[in-house]
């Protein structure tokens, strides 16, 4: 006696996925009210504090205070005309190609950098990205004292 193969649920296609809710914000309703409590330019002042006290090295941190000069202090948001790419940042650093990408990718997985992908291809470079700053939650409560 032999059984039926399982059936496997369609490809999603691309109205299924255009269908799909958005995803949850980022932060929490307490970290929102938290940021948006900080002084008028406290962000940036917060942000670097923050940095400075995270284990990662110097040339992460170098990357990072590149990126906090091009950024608004009370948002640490990156305007598009000022977004550095992977060319300004190694002008702006002295850093090798690899040690921005190394960089940018470590302060992106330890939350301290979002980025907004272009569409397109070659989207996964960093010079097709737009860069924002953030400050990870669990950072957050001990900085802001």
């Amino acid at each position: 006696m032999t059984t039926a193969p399982a059936r496997r649920s369609p490809a999603p296609t691309p109205r299924d996925l255009a269908q799909r809710p958005a995803p949850a914000p980022l932060a929490s309703d307490a970290l929102i009210e938290t940021l948006s409590s900080l002084p008028d330019g406290a962000f940036l002042a917060v942000w670097y504090r923050g940095m400075d006290s995270s284990s990662m090295g110097r040339s992460v941190r170098l990357v990072g205070a590149a990126l906090a000069e091009l950024a608004d202090p009370d948002s640490g948001q990156i305007p598009p005309h000022r977004q550095p790419r992977a060319a300004g940042l190694m002008t702006a650093t002295g850093l090798a190609r690899y040690q921005i990408d190394g960089a940018l990718s470590l302060m992106r997985k330890r939350l301290w950098l979002q980025i907004r992908r272009a569409p397109g291809p070659n989207s996964r470079s960093y010079d097709r990205c737009d860069l924002l700053l953030r400050i990870p939650a669990r950072y957050l409560p001990g900085l802001t004292k």
